[in-house]
């Protein structure tokens, strides 16, 4: 289900979370992050308070909290957000926020930070009285404080520069770039032979070398993660049965084959979480450049985007959204550029709105492309559409 980022959808969260929470972290890989701390902002009976400076410690913690709430009757006080977390050392204020939540018990606390108080949530009392907001496992949101700890939870969000974490925390450490090239791909194949492995990394090796070579890496990639991520069986690496892998391109190729059998109005719902989870093109750091599976992945998957697209403004026109589909189809030919029947679909809407030259410069657009990379010419649809708006436009004029 799509997140509603809404001012009800955010107070249906809100309510949602159990009576015995106080401690509230407004999730830091949530990219709208921003809105639902202004709507915490504007629950009644809340106080915002934002730190300033760096690595600051617990005295230095209080003292700008003290400067806050000197004056302020806590009376009432139903929430307090405190914003920009990370500034402080992160010893340090997991020292402050256990103390601070024990002083105001009767009070919730709303914390907003990039990184996630790892040491205060293994403390069990106080992970029961913490939960993470929003949480949406489709959109890789999850909540730290409640989950099960018989599995090792590994995000893999490689729609980007490629950033994982364990359990929460950020691997930002990988000893070197092979380790990391290496892990990505074992996350994006999620089953591969030995040979297809050499055949990737180490194509003008000898087998014996090679072998070496990725024994190193591979004891590498435990190192960092912390745990081993794949088991061999029967000729093939898979991901270890006691990962739980969620991995945001999965999540993304699963919602857009699922939105194929719907209809419309489900399938709409699906596509526009399949978008939103594609930020940016696949591994797109520039220590991945000039790595030739990630290259051939970036093209796939921004094909499929571009399909999702077309697919979406397909949904959102059989709706009566043409504002909305004629977006979609724009944008999906800035990927898709030879697609005739996305081309007229957009002429159409052109010429139902009066945009006859809009419509006819679209078709000039498509013909160079055909012409210029395949030597073709439009079909004989779009070749019939543009003289018929030739004529409407010369009626005009």
């Amino acid at each position: 289900m799509m997140l509603d980022w809404s001012h009800e959808g955010l107070q249906d969260q809100l309510d949602s979370l159990a009576d015995t929470t106080q401690l509230i972290f407004v999730h830091p890989h949530c990219h709208q992050q921003n809105r639902v701390v202004h709507f915490l902002i504007n629950q009644d009976n809340s106080i915002y308070i934002c730190f300033e400076g760096h690595n600051l410690t617990i005295d230095e913690l209080n003292s700008q909290i003290s400067s806050y709430l000197n004056g302020v009757s806590l009376d009432q006080i139903k929430m307090i957000i405190i914003d920009e977390c990370d500034r402080a050392d992160q010893t340090e204020f997991n020292l402050f926020l256990k103390s601070f939540t024990d002083t105001y018990r009767g009070i919730r606390i709303a914390v907003v930070s990039r990184f996630v108080a790892h040491n205060l949530l293994e403390d069990e009392e106080f992970r029961n009285r913490s939960q993470f907001m929003p949480v949406s496992e489709e959109f890789m949101l999850y909540d730290y404080a409640r989950r099960d700890n018989n599995s090792t939870l590994v995000e893999v969000r490689a729609f980007g520069s490629g950033r994982v974490h364990v359990n929460g925390r950020l691997i930002d450490n990988w000893d070197g770039i092979l380790p990391r090239r290496l892990f990505f791909y074992f996350a994006d194949r999620g089953m591969v032979a030995r040979n297809s492995i050499f055949e990737t990394f180490w194509p003008d090796l000898p087998k014996r070398e090679a072998t070496n070579v990725f024994h190193v890496t591979k004891r590498k990639v435990t190192d960092v993660l912390g745990t081993s991520f794949t088991k061999f069986g029967n000729g093939f690496y898979r991901i270890a049965p006691e990962i739980e892998l969620s991995y945001d391109v999965i999540h993304f190729t699963e919602l857009v084959q699922q939105s194929i059998v719907k209809a419309d109005s489900s399938a709409i719902e699906l596509l526009e979480n399949a978008i939103a989870l594609y930020r940016a093109p696949f591994l797109n750091s520039e220590q991945d450049y000039d790595t030739p599976w990630v290259e051939k992945r970036q093209s796939e998957l921004r094909e499929m985007y571009g399909e999702a697209m077309a697919m979406l403004a397909g949904h959102k026109l059989n709706v009566g959204l043409k504002e909305q589909a004629l977006g979609y189809y724009l944008s999906a030919l800035s990927i898709l550029n030879h697609r005739e029947e996305i081309v007229e679909k957009v002429m159409e809407i052109y010429q139902e709105r009066n945009q006859l030259t809009d419509a006819l410069e679209l078709y000039d657009w498509i013909k160079d492309n055909l012409n210029s990379d395949y030597g073709i010419e439009p079909n004989d649809s779009l070749q019939k559409l543009v003289e018929i708006i030739k004529q409407a436009l010369d009626k005009q004029n």
